[in-house]
């Protein structure tokens, strides 16, 4: 009789708890592809309620999607930079000291945060 033994190593693993004693594991093994398991541990065993093998996608694809994400990003930061510059203006018309003030305590938290 032989017995044969094949070993995977585990290059990441992730684990998440979630609510009612279940767990989330995702694990990414050396040769790319991985496993997305949730568990729900009970008093005298665990049970797996989900596993999906994953496979990595081909470089051409991440390309476009992160090339997608990072366009989408920018159009709403350019989107947002507009509204803040519209909702400037405005404060300037009414209020100037209270837009000075603003800019103020802007840049005092702009200065807080770049030390962290």
């Amino acid at each position: 009789m032989h017995q044969y033994w094949s070993v995977t190593f585990i290059i990441y693993s992730v684990q998440i708890t979630l609510r009612n004693r279940c767990a989330l594991y995702f694990v990414i093994r050396s040769d790319g592809s991985g496993l997305l398991s949730i568990i729900q541990f009970n008093e005298y065993k665990n049970i797996e309620l989900l596993g999906l093998e994953c496979e990595p996608a081909n470089e051409e694809f991440v390309r476009q999607h992160v090339a997608f994400q990072y366009g989408a990003l920018k159009s709403k930061t350019a989107m947002m930079e507009g509204r803040l510059q519209d909702i400037s203006e405005l404060v300037r018309a009414k209020n100037p000291s209270l837009l000075l003030q603003i800019q103020k305590t802007a840049v005092h938290a702009g200065e807080l945060g770049s030390k962290r």
